[in-house]
């Protein structure tokens, strides 16, 4: 019987799952796997790394990349990802979107089932290079995968006609007389099944009879299904010959736990500590596929019935927006960083990257995101790129100060929290102590390096990053005001920076013009030398507003002098607001 595997579910490697995978892909049954949503390499995971096995990875809604999407040379083909519309299991005809690897499998997973419906002999291996030679070649925006993932993982959307290859054209395929029998292990009802048979905890039957099937293929990579219809019920399956499988867990405490996580990625860890299962599991559907007897379904008064009351969650669509990053931990504490629907200041739904797994910023808004360590990141606009001897941004002006502006989209903070990396370039002198007697004002030129500020009708203070020139004993003008080898500073701080601040040298001796100091980053919390208590407070900064404001932030990027004699040009700037 023609059938196909489909595991939205991962994990670490496990050699046990992959070589009983080999072997029901050596017996002529595909699998189709999630490539996973770690931002990682696909060949790290278990099912994603089998060679064998079809490997999913995640697009997003305009042709992107979805965020988290695993990649790499594991990775098959690509599929959409990010809010996709599925099943729920509430109703008759609920509907509910998730998110992730574990939703593009399915889409796969379906392509596959009519492969086999049109012809039922094609190998594991011959299905794998159709999806491929049919797939959309190289029309996926690949700036949101991880950058060391980009040149490995194939530009190749799914697509399910190769004579209208890529068009926005409606294909009508007609089914043939074959019966395809579709297995997936996963739980979740919203995958593409008619009648269902729970199994196991992680592993359902289904049995989908199509005589009509419409694929749309279009670039913005919508795969619609016009026939299937979902019956949530739970039915009984009757066979004339049984296997012996191990006996399994009830499938409700572990698929209801799945549900309510909040994650909509659902294949995350879920085979970790669960190998023998989960071979068990697929052993048992290879059973059910050499099984010549027909499949029965009725719905008997005492079939298992899952029940899970799991409410609509905010922050997956724009008609039911998250009230903030911070709630999305709170209703969904295993949900992935990544795009998410916000309420702004004015009510209205707007996309936001909220930032869910780094400890430093969990609950917040991301609003700067630069990392000049990637090839492909580019300065945001005020600033200019330096290529060498390290890509940075660097002053657009050649004195004074130069501004870039971060846009929070209308959504409220009163906390801002990140960081900022550079590097000293020549003889920056932090704070001016020339200017000692002079009362600053923010909007003054009072510092070597970065302001950080908001406005609320006028400009307010956030961080700033101050750049010392060495730290030898030449004088109190050139030394962070906390530095421990000169006590003879005779000037405060500006009254609006109090300590909120960070002042660094990247330079142990005598400084020299002409020098890009690259081995000691400024503002990193490390290499601090003899400047003490404002360099060694690490890395973050984070810092309570005592007010709400939906401000731009400015980052401002200053030198008293020509770039050509003092210099500090930026690699990182990543910012959060909550």
């Amino acid at each position: 019987r023609p059938s196909v595997i489909s595991m939205s579910l991962g994990g670490s490697y496990s050699r046990t799952v992959d070589n009983t995978l080999t072997s029901v892909i050596n017996d002529g049954i595909p699998i189709v796997a999630a490539a996973g949503n770690e931002r990682a390499d696909a060949c790290t995971r278990t099912p994603a790394s089998n060679n064998g096995v079809i490997t999913v990875g995640g697009s997003k809604n305009g042709g992107g990349m979805y965020y988290n999407t695993n990649g790499g040379s594991c990775v098959d083909i690509i599929a959409p990802g990010q809010f996709v519309l599925g099943a729920a299991h509430t109703c008759q005809d609920c509907t509910v979107y998730f998110t992730g690897t574990s939703m593009s499998t399915p889409l796969v997973s379906g392509a596959v089932a009519i492969l086999l419906q049109q012809q039922s002999s094609l190998t594991p291996a011959e299905i794998k290079r159709k999806l491929t030679e049919m797939c959309c070649r190289n029309i996926l925006d690949f700036t949101d995968l991880l950058p060391s993932l980009r040149s490995t993982t194939p530009n190749c959307l799914l697509n399910v006609n190769a004579a209208e290859l890529c068009s926005d054209t409606t294909i009508v395929l007609t089914s043939t007389e074959t019966a395809v029998s579709t297995f997936t292990t996963t739980s979740i009802s919203t995958k593409t099944s008619t009648r269902t048979t729970r199994l196991t905890s992680t592993i359902r039957t289904t049995e989908t009879s199509t005589s009509t099937t419409r694929i749309t293929s279009v670039q913005t990579s919508t795969i619609r299904s016009t026939v299937t219809s979902t019956i949530s019920s739970t039915t009984t399956l009757v066979k004339t010959v049984t296997p012996s499988p191990t006996s399994l867990p009830s499938p409700t405490p572990i698929c209801c736990e799945m549900l309510s996580s909040g994650s909509g990625s659902l294949e995350d860890d879920q085979i970790e500590n669960n190998d023998d299962s989960l071979v068990q599991g697929i052993k048992y559907i290879a059973e059910l596929v050499d099984v010549n007897e027909t499949f029965i379904f009725t719905d008997p008064p005492n079939a298992i019935q899952l029940t899970c009351n799991i409410p609509a969650r905010a922050g997956f669509d724009s008609s039911n927006p998250a009230a903030s990053c911070s709630s999305m931990v709170e209703d969904n504490p295993n949900t992935p960083s990544g795009e998410y629907w916000i309420t702004n200041s004015d009510g209205v739904a707007v996309k936001a990257f909220c930032e869910l797994e780094k400890e430093e910023a969990k609950g917040m808004m991301r609003v700067a995101n630069v990392d000049m360590r990637e090839t492909d990141s580019s300065c945001p606009s005020g600033l200019a790129l330096l290529t060498t001897p390290k890509r940075t941004c660097r002053r657009l002006s050649t004195t004074g100060c130069s501004s870039a502006f971060f846009g929070t989209t209308g959504i409220t903070y009163s906390k801002v929290c990140g960081r900022i990396r550079g590097y000293q370039y020549a003889s920056p002198n932090a704070f001016y102590w020339f200017q000692k007697n002079r009362d600053y004002t923010i909007d003054d030129l009072y510092v070597d390096g970065v302001v950080l500020s908001y406005s609320n009708n006028d400009r307010q203070h956030i961080w700033t990053f101050a750049a010392a020139i060495d730290e030898v004993k030449r004088g109190k003008q050139f030394a962070c005001q906390c530095s421990n080898i000169n006590d003879q500073l005779d000037f405060q701080l500006p009254s609006f920076v109090g300590n909120d601040y960070f002042c660094e040298t990247g330079t142990r001796g005598t400084f020299r013009y002409n020098t890009f100091y690259e081995d000691d980053p400024l503002w990193d919390g490390k290499g601090c030398g003899d400047v003490s208590t404002c360099c060694d407070k690490g890395e973050w900064f984070c810092k309570d507003l005592n007010t709400t404001t939906s401000s731009d932030i400015e980052l401002q990027l200053c030198g008293n002098e020509n770039r050509s004699n003092e210099d500090t040009p930026l690699e990182i700037i990543e910012l959060y607001v909550q």
